[in-house]
């Protein structure tokens, strides 16, 4: 799901009474893969007290390369992973 800084903000408030954990990652930011894994097992270990949330960036700011330029390739990457309660964001 498309989001920007201010949605993303958004919706962090409206986890009341949660812990909420943000992972702001990229696809060609290898340490950021092999984390998101362990993201996805915060969430499923505590579901009724934690919502994780990754955000990528891949958008690197160039005109001739929108955001959705690189939509495929995260998606592609989302879908390799298991299943899970994370809410993905891309900018």
């Amino acid at each position: 799901l498309e989001s920007n800084w201010s949605e993303l903000q958004s919706l962090i408030a409206a986890q009341t009474g949660k812990v909420v954990v943000v992972d702001i990652w990229s696809t060609s930011c290898e340490p950021c893969l092999k984390e998101l894994p362990h993201l996805m097992e915060l969430q499923k270990r505590y579901p009724d007290h934690v919502v994780a949330i990754s955000f990528d960036v891949d958008f690197v700011g160039r005109p001739n390369r929108p955001p959705q330029y690189y939509r495929e390739r995260v998606i592609g990457f989302l879908q390799s992973l298991p299943e899970s309660k994370v809410l993905h964001r891309m900018s």
